[in-house]
């Protein structure tokens, strides 16, 4: 199989280029950087290539891969109070369970868990973005180009701008539905009705 036929089934079946090599039992080549990009010696990929997960071990691949970790087998979360702490990703199914794992949320003290989505994410540009198309929320901002960090050791100190959001944060919604799909809570029916 060549590169092109390999490229064709990612952009068909919706995954990164070596999602697409696992699934045709093709032998990783380390050559595939075509759509991964470097910045301050760290990796993005395009939101397109990030495959929306079906299954809860393709969300936890998703949270490992593209959320601020602690330490290689934990989720970084922060609560309300500003304590942060790791959540292992085997007791993650879904962000129902980082609410309750962090006692927040309906039921506990009715505040939403942080979490660290590795992105360049400014509101000052989401704000420009939404004037600029006259639009009430962010529908759109998060396309397919736009780039994501893949995880790797230490990131949150190299990245730039690697802040805390929140997990009901409306600006988000649209970039937590597509890097982690119904695991997330929100739907894409929620989402054309809030837009």
């Amino acid at each position: 199989m060549n590169k092109k036929e390999i490229k064709n089934y990612a952009k068909e079946h919706n995954c990164s280029i070596r999602e697409a090599q696992r699934q045709l039992g093709v032998a990783p080549t380390g050559k595939f950087n075509d759509s991964v990009e470097k910045e301050d010696g760290l990796k993005k990929v395009k939101l397109s290539e990030i495959k929306t997960p079906t299954t809860v071990e393709e969300f936890r691949d998703n949270l490992k891969k593209y959320f601020g970790g602690f330490g290689t087998d934990s989720l970084y979360v922060r609560n309300e109070s500003k304590d942060a702490h790791g959540i292992s990703y085997t007791s993650i199914n879904s962000f129902a369970d980082i609410y309750t794992l962090t006692g927040t949320g309906f039921g506990g003290d009715g505040s939403s868990p942080m979490v660290v989505p590795l992105i360049d994410f400014d509101m000052n540009d989401v704000e420009e973005y939404m004037r600029g198309k006259d639009l009430f929320f962010s529908d759109g901002y998060f396309n397919d180009d736009y780039k994501v960090y893949e995880n790797e050791l230490g990131i949150l100190m190299k990245m730039q701008s690697a802040s805390w959001c929140t997990l009901d944060n409306q600006i988000l919604r649209e970039f937590y539905m597509k890097v982690c799909g119904e695991f997330s809570g929100y739907a894409l029916s929620e989402m054309s009705e809030v837009a």
